[in-house]
């Protein structure tokens, strides 16, 4: 090799680098049209994957194609359409054909493949992270309301926290498109966009078409004057939070719940959880106080009972400790049996440090030290993974 490769490749390796993950055609538009812009301007290399290509969007697929039945012949017609959408939109934001990647996971499904123990998602997000290398990794947040958004949000942690401790991890910023306000957090990211770059974002924006035809004002206000992130280490906390605390004590792992009903979501209250190592669980919480059944997602086996009791509004949960994984993070989640979107998004609410006894867990690590044990015990990338 000569000094001037060298030299080429040594710059390559040091030059910055953006990760953006999309859930679905459009987020790249929403939540990053700016920051991309910006990144290319800077010579900064984007790349953007898309997790799923929102082929499962029937209501907006019924009325732009005025069809009432959808199988998968008119699923398999959206998802091609929502991916020239995405490749359209991007032209609009100067990114090249080749910064795209399409993984094809299915729309409204990354909730269970977070809970179901298939960690191929998680480890092909790693295998990218090593791959790239990039500087920052930009991904949805814990706090998103769409249930594909926050489990992405999980998985990405999982798969930072398989990477090898001597490689420099990525600055992770976290984007909300599913919210009840504005992305703020006083350690965040704003990003001022110019004139030009609120053009091209609008542009980009009507490229989804598909998504225009009863959204079109709501997309559109997107186009505002500044694209806001979240800090990496904001993990799902929040006063609105449905799930208030944990304590490890006397054997048992308490919860104490306070969900509420929000418009579109109603029915009986589950509790979901997921740990790192692929084990996910639903609890199936009862309407009144007595005892729940804690029971495997992948195949709705028992795995302990709990109890509960409801009290005022609030609704205290105790499972059994000796259940639960060791050397693990643990995520929480309140989802009502019907409806889509939910009231908040997971929230981490126990990491490997904890121990049976401890009170007061802590409600806010770092993402660098949350995963160690689990990654150092290899439980992270153990469980077999697939595709689908």
């Amino acid at each position: 090799m000569t000094d001037a490769n060298r030299n080429r490749t040594a710059r390559d390796r040091t030059r910055p680098r953006i990760l953006v993950l999309a859930p679905h055609p459009d987020d790249e538009s929403l939540a990053v049209g700016g920051l991309v812009q910006r990144a290319l301007a800077r010579g900064i290399d984007p790349q953007l994957v898309f997790v799923t290509d929102g082929e499962n969007n029937p209501w907006a697929q019924r009325a732009g194609e005025r069809r009432w039945r959808i199988g998968p012949a008119e699923r398999e017609r959206w998802r091609v359409r929502r991916r020239a959408e995405a490749q359209a939109a991007l032209a609009c934001l100067g990114a090249p054909g080749t910064a795209t990647t399409f993984l094809g996971h299915p729309d409204q499904g990354l909730t269970g493949l977070l809970l179901s123990g298939q960690l191929g998602l998680v480890r092909t997000l790693r295998e990218m992270v090593c791959r790239w290398r990039p500087s920052f990794l930009v991904a949805p947040a814990f706090e998103d309301l769409h249930p594909d958004h926050s489990a992405l949000a999980v998985m990405t942690r999982f798969a930072l926290a398989g990477l090898d401790p001597a490689m420099r991890r990525p600055r992770l910023l976290q984007f909300v498109v599913h919210g009840r306000g504005p992305c703020t957090n006083s350690a965040g990211v704003s990003l001022r966009l110019t004139p030009e770059e609120r053009a091209n974002k609008r542009a980009a924006i009507l490229c989804h078409a598909s998504q225009l035809i009863w959204r079109r004002r709501s997309l559109l206000a997107w186009a505002g004057a500044t694209e806001s992130f979240l800090p990496g280490d904001s993990l799902g906390e929040g006063s609105r939070h449905p799930v208030r605390g944990a304590v490890l004590e006397d054997g048992m792992l308490h919860l104490e719940l306070a969900p509420r009903s929000r418009l579109g979501a109603f029915g009986p209250t589950d509790l979901l959880i997921a740990f790192a190592g692929g084990e996910g669980w639903r609890v199936l919480l009862p309407w009144r106080s007595g005892s729940a059944l804690v029971m495997r997602w992948r195949d709705r086996s028992a795995v302990a009972m709990a109890t509960v009791a409801r009290s005022h509004g609030a609704t205290r949960v105790a499972i059994p400790a000796s259940v639960l994984p060791s050397g693990t993070g643990m995520f929480v989640k309140v989802e009502r049996r019907f409806g889509f979107f939910d009231e908040a998004g997971w929230r981490l609410i126990l990491s490997h440090r904890a121990r049976p006894g401890a009170r007061g867990i802590p409600r806010s690590i770092h993402a660098a030290e949350l995963w160690e044990g689990a990654a150092e015990s290899g439980e992270v990338s153990a469980a077999p993974g697939a595709r689908r």
